[in-house]
C-alpha cells in the first residue's frame, strides 16, 4: 500500500497552525513531515522512502522522478496470525480551505500483488476529522494494479469551523485474511 499524496498538506501537531489550500505534500524527506502525525493500534509505521518492498519493490514514484512516497508493507511482528498491522495512520494536518469552492483531497494510490494473486489487497481507508476528535470513514480503497491510480476524495461534506478540513489514512489488511498481507 502507497501513497504519493498531491493535494493536501494535512496533521495533528497542536503547535502548527493550519496549511491554507490550495497546498501539496511531496515527501521530499524520509522522515513523517512535519505537522503530520502517525499513531497505530498495532504495528505500522508508515514508511517514507524511494522504494518499497516486496511486490512493490520495482515501484517509483508516480512522478517517475524516483522521489519519496509513504508506504505500508504490514509485515509487522504480531502476537498471533492477523494481528501485525492494524489501523496504522498516517494523520495530517488541518486545511484551510477558503478559497477552494470544492474542497478536495487528492492522491495516488498503488497497491499490488503480483507474486501472490490469490491473496486479498489490503484497504486504505480516508477519514475526515469533525474538528472535535471524532473520525468518520469517508471513503475506502482496495485495488490490485500494477500502476499508480490518482484518487479523488470530496470533502465538502466535511468541513468544520466553517473553513477547516483534516484527513488522516488508516492502512488495514483485508478483514479475515490470514495469507500473504504484505506482499501488496
Amino acid at each position: 500500500m502507497f501513497l504519493s499524496l498531491v493535494t493536501f498538506s494535512f496533521g495533528a501537531n497542536a503547535q502548527c497552525t493550519p496549511d491554507v489550500a490550495p497546498t501539496l505534500e511531496t515527501f521530499q524527506a524520509t522522515v513523517t513531515p512535519a505537522c503530520w502525525a502517525q499513531s497505530a493500534t498495532l504495528g505500522g509505521p508508515w514508511v517514507f522512502s524511494t522504494s518499497a518492498g516486496y511486490d512493490a519493490g520495482n515501484a517509483v514514484s508516480h512522478t517517475a522522478d524516483g522521489s519519496v512516497y509513504a508506504w505500508m508493507d504490514f509485515s509487522g511482528a504480531g502476537t498471533a496470525p492477523g494481528l501485525d498491522d492494524v489501523d496504522v495512520v498516517l494523520e495530517m494536518n488541518e486545511v484551510d480551505i477558503s478559497a477552494l469552492t470544492t474542497p478536495a483531497l487528492i492522491f495516488w494510490f498503488y497497491s499490488n500483488i503480483a507474486t501472490q494473486p490469490t491473496q486479498p489487497n489490503n484497504v486504505l481507508t480516508i477519514e475526515a476529522s469533525d474538528g472535535t476528535g471524532n473520525w468518520t470513514a469517508i471513503d475506502t480503497f482496495q485495488q490490485n494494479s500494477p500502476d499508480w491510480e490518482m484518487k479523488i476524495v470530496d470533502l465538502s461534506a466535511h468541513v468544520y469551523n466553517t473553513n477547516l478540513v483534516q484527513v488522516r489514512f488508516v492502512a488495514n489488511r483485508e478483514p479475515g485474511s490470514t495469507g500473504s498481507y504484505f506482499y501488496n
